[in-house]
């Protein structure tokens, strides 16, 4: 270990954001594919937009998967297009995804609670792309007026925009905090009230048409995905955080925690690159296990689940995501 760094620690890790960019992308494509060839009602959508996302994620793993396995070098993320890329990427798309975790939880917690009124998928859409448009303008307002440059960092391992004004660099850092942990407690009570709802379904299973086992079996698989998002985001948020209050403060990189050599080499990589990808890469096994037409699909190939599909569902409504 040569100044906190280990190098086979390094490689271990760039070793498996390498097989994330692998496993996840074509995990995340097959889902993709499927979830096209869906009904477009307001959870198909919001799973076509996070596989998507997830399968962007897991792409954008192979730069600092590369640098890892060089010994911290640029390489790629050496190239200023792919550090300003990669720096806008780790800026906007991790506020993105957990605002679409927060738009599927609470909208499954509306339809449970109120199942005789009518979500408008236009509308949920809508909310959500001008939400995100407004996280992006505030973005690029503190990068502009801040003066921030993308630069590789070796410590971290991955490029983000830097600025020497230390007002625009708490700014940043703060807003970060925010736009991380803002969807954060709409996630958490709609999971409560979801699961709660479960909870009074299994008691009542025996009396319970099969609509209902249908809406329940639905309502686990978008916990689990909801919780699993929140389980390998909760550190980043954290970090930022405690790093937000001591610039504040004014304890900056001098404090006890932020002068650890583990946060200073490890904690920002493991957090915002290794945690968020790692995520992205075992939605599919989420998908996989949960949804039951999703397996038929992967086992007897597309073709045959869609004639299949098409033969039951003539003249009928979409069913339930996870049915």
């Amino acid at each position: 270990m040569t100044n906190g760094i280990d190098p086979d620690a390094d490689r271990c890790i760039g070793a498996l954001l390498i097989m994330c960019v692998v496993l996840g992308s074509l995990g995340n494509l097959i889902s993709l594919r499927y979830f096209l060839r869906k009904a477009r009602d307001l959870p198909t959508c919001i799973y076509i937009i996070t596989t998507t996302t997830d399968v962007v994620v897991c792409v954008m793993a192979i730069s600092p998967g590369l640098s890892y396995l060089a010994g911290r070098r640029a390489l790629l993320l050496g190239f200023p297009p792919v550090c300003i890329l990669w720096g806008m990427y780790i800026a906007v798309f991790p506020p993105f995804t957990i605002s679409m975790m927060a738009l599927l939880s609470t909208t499954r917690t509306f339809i449970l609670h109120f199942p005789l009124r009518r979500l408008s998928r236009f509308n949920s859409l809508l909310f959500i792309t001008v939400y995100t448009i407004c996280l992006f303008v505030i973005q690029v307002v503190i990068f502009v007026r801040g003066r921030h440059h993308f630069s590789y960092d070796p410590n971290h391992v991955f490029c983000y925009g830097v600025t020497d004004d230390t007002i625009y660099e708490i700014t940043d850092n703060v807003f970060k905090t925010f736009e991380l942990a803002l969807p954060v407690p709409f996630i958490i009570i709609s999971c409560i009230c979801s699961s709660v709802e479960v909870m009074k379904s299994i008691s009542n299973a025996k009396t319970s048409p099969r609509s209902q086992t249908i809406k329940r079996h639905a309502t686990v698989t978008i916990i689990l995905i909801t919780g699993l998002y929140i389980i390998f985001n909760i550190p980043i948020f954290l970090l930022y955080l405690t790093w937000s209050i001591e610039k504040v403060t004014g304890g900056g990189g001098r404090s006890r925690l932020m002068g650890n050599a583990f946060v200073r080499y490890y904690a920002w990589g493991l957090t915002r690159v290794v945690s968020y990808t790692l995520n992205a890469t075992l939605n599919p096994v989420v998908y996989l296990t949960r949804i039951r037409k999703y397996r038929i699909w992967v086992k007897t190939g597309s073709k045959t689940f869609t004639r299949r599909v098409s033969h039951l569902t003539a003249g009928s409504k979409a069913a339930p995501l996870a049915g």
